[in-house]
């Protein structure tokens, strides 16, 4: 079978890291039998991200994203962030 796949990983904040962290575990492991090899590329964005910048990602989020194959999205949220941001 095999085959190649860019994942954009964005871990969030909080228990997202913990839960994006596990993920990834899980997914590499059930893709290497069947040879797919699953690349990450991560990236810091979150509420976190918001508060030191007054965004939740850069300007060129989108065209950093599209080389992706899927994207792999933990829990957001932080205290002082409204939930809309």
């Amino acid at each position: 079978m095999g085959g190649f796949y860019r994942i954009a990983v964005i871990p969030g904040d909080g228990v997202g890291r913990e839960v994006v962290e596990a993920g990834l575990a899980v997914a590499q492991a059930a893709a290497a039998p069947d040879g797919v090899v699953l690349e990450t590329v991560e990236y810091p964005w979150s509420c976190e991200w918001y508060a030191k910048h007054g965004r939740m990602m850069p300007v060129d989020w989108r065209e950093r994203l599209e080389e992706a194959d899927a994207i792999f999205l933990g829990a957001v949220g932080y205290p002082g962030v409204p939930d809309h941001v």
